[in-house]
């Protein structure tokens, strides 16, 4: 919960600096994804993963890695809850994007692959 308090208190900050729609904001939105993934709260990490995803396709690339980096925690949380076709569909996602980023024989690649 420590943890939580204070990714907030930066998202809070990261907005009130640079606006809803900033690199850091998307980095700070898949932080407490993550918070939330670990504390088993998948109704709570899926929103914040998408956020990420959008807020980093709005203020960098839709295919930049940050959003494959997203993408696959959301595919990851579609798994923990056996919603396998929504998984594969995320992690091609995902993985279309890297092979654009990275090539096909990246390390990063072979992860989803």
């Amino acid at each position: 919960e420590q943890a939580l308090k204070l990714f907030e208190q930066i998202l809070k900050t990261h907005m009130k600096m640079h606006g809803e729609s900033h690199p850091l904001v998307g980095s700070t939105w898949h932080n407490i994804g993550i918070v939330h993934a670990r504390s088993g709260r998948s109704d709570l990490a899926f929103p914040a993963f998408r956020n990420a995803v959008q807020i980093t396709k709005e203020s960098v690339d839709a295919n930049h890695p940050s959003v494959s980096t997203s993408l696959v925690q959301i595919g990851f949380l579609h798994l923990i809850e056996k919603n396998y076709e929504d998984a594969v569909l995320v992690f091609s996602q995902a993985l279309e994007i890297r092979i654009r980023s990275f090539g096909v024989y990246h390390p990063l690649v072979a992860k989803i692959h």
